[in-house]
């Protein structure tokens, strides 16, 4: 959830991509000096760190300009600076004072990395195990002329059938 002057900013804009960015970035270095990440694994990406968390994000900014008349996006650049900056510096303190938290939050992260990565495994499996793939129907498809048919029960007025069959009664 984000706000900037106390506005609140649903659609997010750069201070959440600066909250985003460095979060991703200090668990990520945290995770390499812990030694939880390898020099040669893969880093953790963004949404495997941030599944799970809340985070409040508020600026207060001397000129915000506001993207659309709604408010609902900022588009301040140093905005997006300042909150990485700032989240950078802090939270990198945080973890370094609270080694139990900081391994808690690469854990999480970890696992989350996991289940991404086998649930992308599992539907590649299925994709090939149902073969889902799209059979061509261009040779078996034929264009067959319109059939006019006639119904005794209807009756039609130039050529335009009724869209109600007479009772019988009315037919005889």
């Amino acid at each position: 959830m984000t706000f900037a002057n106390n506005i609140h900013t649903i659609e997010g804009g750069t201070h959440e991509t600066g909250f985003k960015a460095a979060l991703t970035r200090v668990i990520n270095d945290y995770a390499h000096k812990s030694g939880a990440l390898k020099e040669n694994d893969e880093p953790l990406s963004g949404e495997d760190v941030r599944e799970g968390m809340t985070a409040v994000v508020s600026v207060k900014h001397p000129d915000p300009q506001f993207e659309g008349q709604t408010k609902t996006k900022l588009g301040n650049a140093d905005a997006r600076t300042a909150v990485d900056r700032m989240f950078s510096e802090h939270f990198s303190k945080f973890l370094m004072e609270h080694p139990a938290e900081g391994k808690q939050l690469i854990d999480k992260a970890m696992l989350a990395n996991k289940a991404r990565a086998a649930a992308k495994r599992a539907r590649e499996v299925t994709r090939k195990k149902s073969g889902l793939k799209f059979p061509t129907y261009q040779a078996s498809w034929r264009i067959t002329p319109a059939r006019i048919l006639r119904f005794p029960s209807c009756s039609s007025s130039k050529g335009i059938p009724r869209a109600v069959p007479r009772s019988p009664a009315a037919v005889a």
